[in-house]
């Protein structure tokens, strides 16, 4: 087995830290984050629960709040150097980066993460 496959294989069994450093005592609930003007340089926390089946290159947060579910589109597109890959749906992650756009809008551009 390759050295990169070799270590793809470790990080989807074991989680690991993807794209820049992230500072998991920043992390803040998601509702909390919706309410701050945008945009927004956060770190949050929940569990994967769909990611873009051809390139992993989005996936959907979901953080219980309470009784209530929150989602949020996590797009890696524009500033991750880092892609996610469909065996993690379920894992939880942590995520740092900047909260943009308002209401059914909003999103988080990802920077950084840590995948558990």
């Amino acid at each position: 087995m390759g050295r990169c496959a070799a270590l793809l294989l470790f990080l989807t069994a074991c989680g690991g830290k993807m794209g820049e450093p992230v500072d998991v005592s920043r992390t803040m609930p998601l509702a909390e984050a919706l309410a701050l003007p945008r945009p927004a340089e956060v770190t949050l926390q929940g569990e994967v629960q769909e990611v873009c089946p051809s390139s992993g290159c989005w996936f959907v947060l979901r953080e219980r709040y309470g009784s209530d579910l929150v989602d949020l589109f996590v797009d890696l597109q524009p500033r991750a150097d880092f892609r996610v890959d469909p065996s993690y749906i379920g894992h939880t992650a942590t995520v740092r980066g900047t909260l943009v756009g308002e209401g059914a809008d909003s999103k988080l551009q990802a920077v950084g993460m840590i995948i558990e």
